[in-house]
């Protein structure tokens, strides 16, 4: 681990959220394409939720008990699987081994890679540095998703002009396709991990996992937060793109409109990071205060784009979110990693990761059956999310002076 270097780190990083970048703008629009409805969509994405949480937390075991590297290499290869599937799928049974491929993907890259290079700068430069390396993964993630998502749309356009493709969106997952296949090469020559990823003897497993986070008051909120996160988040992701098409009309080159603006929703993404590790890293206390702040004016943030009726204004609240976003994901990750020990990272990790799937889940059925009912609107339901993320605050409210003095 110690000969692993930082620039083979961020190339796979970048290249792996660059992939992903790509097919994000389009992969509501591809679900559609494929028949189904806005509640339908909710359907299908609740189904990927199911899969993943119910492989999320033996993932991160796996990892810490068996090694991150491999957990990672199955990752990227059942994501290569899933997302040529998911291009040529026509009938149900493809479609269905698509989505099962990247779901089961989802749940082992969570915590794998991240807890691998979190325990190689840890072991180099100390805990006092966690601010800088949780800075880099996160820009790193958000660099590769907005350069995917900047040219998504020309992708879009530019494979079914050169290629006789049966959907408009299926080049797009070919292409991710084949990048998660060179980056399945490029990690298993560059990623080290050192022979003490097989940490059986160190108290691996279901029962060690849940017996910390138990003992964890400050650890259990932020997962209830992470649920929080999630619900928000998927009732945004899912549907900003249908919202979007409902405001402005669908126009000549909508795809490349909406590449522009996740490009848009990354880069202030990018901002709100970079601005937070700066903020974390002269903070010599607790970082409580600015998670709390930053999940308020979050909250606030969701309310302002479900209330945006003009194009402009969407673009410039959609952008307000994502920048809010970034501020708040740096303290939390802070404290999350300062809090567990390194031979339960990718276990807890992965927790963190499932209770946000979780969220994600509850989201997919609640908006399944919000939006069936007339009346009811995707505004609407980002107001409810709103509701939902800032109430999961209250257990700061009574804990918080003590869970300052504990994450300092």
């Amino acid at each position: 681990m110690k000969r692993m270097h930082i620039f083979k780190v961020g190339t796979i990083f970048t290249l792996s959220s660059f992939a992903l970048g790509i097919t994000i703008p389009v992969l509501s629009l591809l679900v559609l394409d494929r028949g189904f409805d806005l509640s339908g969509l909710a359907v299908v994405m609740g189904a990927y939720g199911i899969a993943v949480v119910v492989m999320e937390i033996p993932s991160g075991i796996i990892g810490d008990t068996y090694g991150r590297k491999a957990c990672f290499l199955l990752a990227k290869g059942c994501t290569a699987l899933g997302s040529v599937l998911l291009a040529i799928a026509r009938n149900d049974v493809l479609f269905v081994i698509a989505i099962v491929s990247l779901a089961l993907a989802r749940a082992f890259i969570s915590g794998s890679f991240e807890a691998l290079v979190i325990d190689w700068h840890n072991e180099r430069f100390g805990q006092l540095a966690l601010h800088r390396i949780t800075t880099l993964i996160s820009i790193w993630d958000t660099v590769g998703l907005s350069a995917g998502a900047l040219v998504a749309g020309f992708v879009t356009i530019g494979s079914n002009r050169l290629l006789a493709l049966d959907g408009p969106y299926d080049g797009n997952f070919l292409l991710s396709g084949m990048l998660n296949a060179l980056l399945f090469l490029l990690s298993w020559f560059w990623i080290e991990e050192s022979k003490k990823g097989t940490r059986r003897t160190e108290g691996t497993g279901f029962a060690p996992v849940f017996r910390f986070l138990r003992h964890q008051g400050l650890l259990a909120a932020l997962m209830l937060s992470a649920i929080a996160t999630g619900f928000i988040l998927s009732s945004i992701e899912k549907y900003w793109q249908p919202r979007l098409l409902a405001i402005g009309g669908k126009q000549e080159h909508t795809t490349v409109l909406l590449g522009l603006l996740a490009f848009v929703g990354f880069i202030s993404a990018l901002g709100g990071t970079i601005l937070s590790g700066r903020l974390t890293g002269t903070r010599k206390s607790s970082v409580v205060p600015l998670f709390i702040l930053w999940r308020i004016v979050l909250s606030g943030a969701a309310i302002a784009l479900a209330l945006s009726t003009g194009g402009m204004g969407y673009g410039v609240s959609y952008g307000l979110f994502y920048l809010v976003l970034g501020l708040a994901g740096i303290p939390e990750q802070v404290m999350l990693n300062r809090l567990i020990p390194n031979h339960l990272r990718a276990s807890v990790l992965s927790v963190s990761s499932f209770c946000l799937q979780a969220g994600g889940l509850a989201s997919s059925a609640f908006a399944a059956w919000f939006l069936a009912s007339e009346g009811r609107g995707i505004g609407e339901l980002w107001i409810i999310s709103s509701v939902v993320i800032a109430s999961a605050l209250i257990p700061f409210a009574f804990r918080g002076k003590r869970w300052s003095g504990q994450s300092a």
